[in-house]
């Protein structure tokens, strides 16, 4: 199948939801799609740090890395755009990681079986790069619990 063929493919299949120029192929910014990293990226917009529910939700939109297992042969600029993208949602998702784990913290006074819980859950669900951090910040909290006024 050539790229022509593709291109007519993809218009028949997904038309009303794809922007396609002589350059690019997008979805169309208009259409009424749910688009996870979307989501997630306005989960994190404005600094939502005090925010518990919106971090919570990016939290668990976050699966791990953008693509991961997925690639496209002999196409290197694609393979450059998805890693550059990958870092750029591992970045944002470690920044909404720490005011969470800082939120639950602070939290944690009130309500430390359901912090400790959160916490927990998000452990489980964390990729490799976050462990240490969600680790470091249960281990903090638990020190904090057997410790008041630590």
């Amino acid at each position: 199948m050539n790229l022509r063929q593709a291109l007519a493919n993809l218009r028949e299949l997904l038309g009303p939801f794809l922007s396609i120029t002589r350059h690019t192929v997008a979805l169309d910014p208009n259409a009424e799609v749910w688009v996870d990293v979307a989501a997630f990226e306005a989960a994190l917009r404005d600094p939502p740090a005090a925010d518990l529910r919106r971090l919570h939700m990016a939290a668990n939109l976050y699966r791990g890395d953008f693509l991961g297992g997925w690639y496209v042969r002999e196409a290197p600029v694609f393979e450059e755009w998805v890693l550059t993208e990958r870092e750029r949602l591992h970045r944002m998702a470690a920044q909404g990681l720490h005011q969470l784990a800082r939120a639950y913290t602070e939290w944690w006074a009130y309500d430390a079986p359901s912090a400790t819980h959160l916490l927990m859950l998000l452990y489980v669900r964390s990729s490799q790069r976050f462990l240490c951090s969600v680790s470091i910040t249960l281990t903090r909290l638990h020190v904090v619990l057997l410790n008041p006024g630590y």
